[in-house]
């Protein structure tokens, strides 16, 4: 099983510290988070198994527990500073995730 990697990010740029969602909770693993405000971010280390199963099928599963799902961002991009004075994550386009997310 996947497992949840921290820190999340490794700048120390940022200026909301990380968070861990579940903590004491004996239903889930807590997970630690970065929230900037607006966005939830989380990093995943995959399993030997659920790597050669990706690296095979290029195809992953997301659970949501709850009535609904909310608007989500898979990456396997690292989060890079740009030459603009802003963060990006590496080898995305350059479309907000939030924007591209408001279209659908």
């Amino acid at each position: 099983m996947a497992e949840p990697v921290s820190p999340v990010f490794s700048y120390e740029l940022f200026e909301h510290e990380e968070h861990i969602l579940g903590a004491g909770n004996t239903n889930a693993m807590p997970l630690p988070v970065y929230y900037n405000g607006e966005v939830f971010y989380s990093k995943w280390k995959l399993s030997e198994k659920e790597l050669e199963h990706v690296k095979k099928t290029g195809e992953i599963i997301i659970m949501v527990v709850g009535n609904g799902h909310p608007p989500i961002n898979i990456t396997s991009s690292d989060l890079v500073y740009g030459e603009d004075g802003n963060f990006h994550f590496e080898n995305e386009e350059k479309e907000d995730p939030l924007e591209k997310l408001a279209k659908i």
